[in-house]
């Protein structure tokens, strides 16, 4: 890994879900080091908000479905925060697994077909 290569070469990444859960650094307010980047990862709070605004865009929404990779492991913080969002504003929300773009477009027309009517991505 390129951050064992050299504690002095500042390292910048692009996007990453957690860069803190993957040992990038050591907390994302004051990172040190001499590693940095863009995170992906939202607070509660932002995965909440995504969610309530799905529900102020649509307001007879009830059934919003969460797109997430079966490969995706870092996903248990922000899911969490989902489910508390989604009892507060009354919606259900169902997991949508896809294991590789190619399954995508079959998972997305299943959703339809069970009645999901937002996709949270």
């Amino acid at each position: 890994m390129a951050k064992r290569a050299s504690t002095q070469i500042p390292l910048v990444f692009f996007i990453t879900f957690d860069p803190v859960e993957i040992g990038l650094m050591s907390n994302l307010p004051r990172p040190g080091g001499n590693v940095t980047g863009v995170t992906g990862l939202g607070t509660d709070e932002t995965f909440g908000k995504r969610l309530q605004l799905a529900t102020q865009l649509v307001p007879s929404v009830a059934r919003i479905a969460v797109l997430l990779s079966t490969e995706q492991t870092r996903f248990s913080r922000a899911k969490d925060a989902l489910a508390t969002a989604a009892k507060v504003l009354g919606v259900e929300l169902y997991d949508l697994e896809v294991q590789a773009s190619s399954e995508l477009e079959g998972a997305i027309r299943n959703a339809k077909h069970q009645g999901i009517q937002a996709l949270y991505i």
